[in-house]
């Protein structure tokens, strides 16, 4: 994407009165390419001061999480927590990560290489075991029951009823207590270990198996639901190398109004789970590839723009796009 290109686009959504969101997913994806120039070329167009910068979607999720754990298990809280660290790397998230994409965007990337070394293969690797599973067992998309999805536990679990659950809690409650107890992970760290009593969690397991399989509300927690959804979706669809960050960038459905890609197979896994999701999530648009994506975003920057002016009591509509 050339800067005359850019610059066309920040003004037509600022006719609009159009929010362009740049999603850290995004631009994490843009630091892994290996073109260096072209991957500097999109860092300038990614860290404009122009678009929203949202926060990261385990800041989103980690938040989400505590908020539900204070309104159904505030024992499990720190009763004064420090938080000093916290609100630096969330400020950081702000600005300070921004400017470093920008201006030192080589740098970065080695970090992000770094960061995600051997992650991301495990990611794929996994959803191909997924796959793998579903044609086994002749799962068809067809088929797909995503309200009606129940797990349950294979042997006597405390803390569990023993009756079936919804599926998306098994998930949930598995990947959470991997991400904190078992093998922690050091970003939901960041996020959550200065708010929570890990040790008193983890010596409280079967209340935790029942704040997951029958307390926490889905409609609290629509990301969780998001990612257990769209992991049932890709897993009788193809794996390729952005399935996981397909299912990451997922997550931010939630917040916005339309969503542009140029992947037509994510947008049909988006469609699939639409009907059944707990809060409404965007619009998907697909754009063409190359300078077509530019006019295809202009048309509907200009078709927002319109209903933008029938309805000018409401907010400025939001697009967040990934190539």
């Amino acid at each position: 994407m050339d800067a005359d290109a850019v610059e066309v686009i920040r003004k037509a959504a600022k006719t609009a009165d159009v929010d362009l969101v740049a999603c850290p997913a995004v631009v994490y994806e843009c630091l892994r390419m290996s073109d260096i120039h072209l991957r500097r070329r999109l860092a300038k167009a990614l860290t404009r001061n122009a678009w929203l910068r949202p926060m990261p979607e385990a800041f989103v999720e980690a938040e989400e999480l505590r908020e539900e754990i204070t309104r159904l298990r505030p024992e499990w809280l720190v009763a004064r927590p420090e938080t000093r660290n916290w609100h630096q790397n969330r400020n950081d998230w702000r600005s300070g990560f921004w400017r470093r994409v920008r201006h030192q965007t080589d740098k970065m990337a080695r970090i992000v290489s770094a960061v995600d070394y051997g992650k991301l293969d495990r990611a794929r690797n996994e959803a191909k075991a997924a796959r793998s599973t579903a044609r086994e067992l002749g799962h068809r998309i067809e088929g797909l029951r995503l309200d009606t999805a129940r797990s349950w536990y294979l042997r006597r679990v405390p803390g569990w009823d023993g009756e079936p659950f919804e599926a998306w809690r098994g998930h949930s409650e598995a990947n959470w207590w991997q991400e904190l107890i078992l093998r922690p992970s050091q970003t939901s760290l960041d996020w959550l270990e200065p708010w929570l009593q890990l040790n008193r969690i983890r010596s409280e397991r079967p209340q935790w198996i029942t704040f997951w399989t029958r307390e926490c509300a889905k409609e609290r927690l629509p990301r969780e639901w998001l990612r257990w959804a769209m992991g049932e979706v890709q897993s009788l669809r193809k794996v390729t190398p952005g399935t996981p960050v397909d299912n990451q960038i997922a997550t931010y459905l939630v917040d916005y109004d339309y969503f542009v890609t140029g992947d037509r197979a994510f947008a049909e896994c988006i469609e699939v789970i639409r009907p059944h999701a707990p809060a409404q999530i965007a619009a998907t648009s697909v754009s063409p590839a190359g300078k077509g994506a530019v006019d295809h975003l202009l048309e509907l920057f200009e078709n927002v723009g319109d209903t933008n002016r029938t309805h000018p009591e409401g907010d400025a509509r939001k697009v967040t796009g990934f190539s």
